[in-house]
C-alpha cells in the first residue's frame, strides 16, 4: 500500500451512485482514497478548477448536461489533472467522444470493480505525470531553441562585424601601399 493519499472528485447526480463508489474505494488496498462528491455540472467544474484533487471522475449524465461538456470545459479551463468518465452504458461513439475531450479512461459502472477503479486510476495518474513531464520538458526545450537562435544571431551579427572589420583592414592596407607607405607595425 501507498503511504500517500489520492483525493478523487466524483461528479455524479446520483447519491446512490456515491455511495457506491465510496465502498469499492474502501475495497482498494493500493492506496488510501479520500473521496469528495458532487452533484452537479456547475458545482463540478467551479471544484475542478479549484484544483484541489488529484482525479476526478465524472458521469456521463449531469442532469441537462453532459460529463462530456464537463470534461472540455475543465481542460479548456486548464484543468491538467487525469479525468475519468464514467457512464451507465458501453457505448463505443461514447467512449471515443471522451478520449477526444481528454479523458484518460471510460468506465462503465455496472463493470466496476475495485480492481479496475484501482487500475484505472493509477495508470491515469501515472499517464498524466508522464504527459505533464513531457510538456515541461517541451518548454524547456523551446526556452533552449530561443537562447540559441538568439545566440546564433549574436554570432552572425558578431561575423558581419569581423568581415566588416577585415574589409576596411584590406582597403585600408591597398590605399596605404598605394601611397607607397606602410601600416603600423608592418615590415618590409
Amino acid at each position: 500500500m501507498q503511504d500517500f493519499t489520492i483525493r478523487v472528485l466524483l461528479v455524479d447526480d446520483e447519491r446512490a451512485d456515491s455511495i457506491l463508489t465510496r465502498e469499492i474505494f474502501a475495497e482498494i488496498k493500493w492506496a488510501a482514497f479520500a473521496m469528495d462528491w458532487t452533484d452537479t455540472f456547475e458545482k463540478g467544474l467551479e471544484s475542478i478548477l479549484r484544483q484541489l484533487h488529484d482525479v476526478y471522475l465524472i458521469d456521463y449524465r449531469l442532469g441537462g448536461r453532459d460529463g462530456l461538456e464537463l470534461l472540455r470545459s475543465a481542460v479548456a479551463e486548464g484543468c491538467m489533472a487525469p479525468m475519468i468518465l464514467l457512464t451507465g452504458l458501453d457505448d463505443h461513439e461514447v467512449d471515443m467522444e471522451a478520449m477526444k475531450a481528454g479523458a484518460m479512461d471510460y468506465l462503465v459502472k455496472g463493470e466496476l470493480t475495485p480492481a479496475l477503479l484501482e487500475r484505472s486510476i493509477r495508470y491515469s495518474l501515472e499517464r498524466k505525470r508522464v504527459e505533464n513531464l513531457l510538456r515541461k520538458n517541451r518548454s524547456e526545450l523551446f526556452a533552449r531553441h530561443e537562447e540559441m537562435k538568439q545566440l546564433f544571431e549574436h554570432l552572425e551579427a558578431k561575423n558581419r562585424e569581423l568581415l566588416a572589420a577585415r574589409e576596411t583592414i584590406k582597403n585600408n592596407r591597398e590605399f596605404y601601399e598605394a601611397q607607397g607607405l606602410r601600416l603600423a607595425g608592418e615590415k618590409n
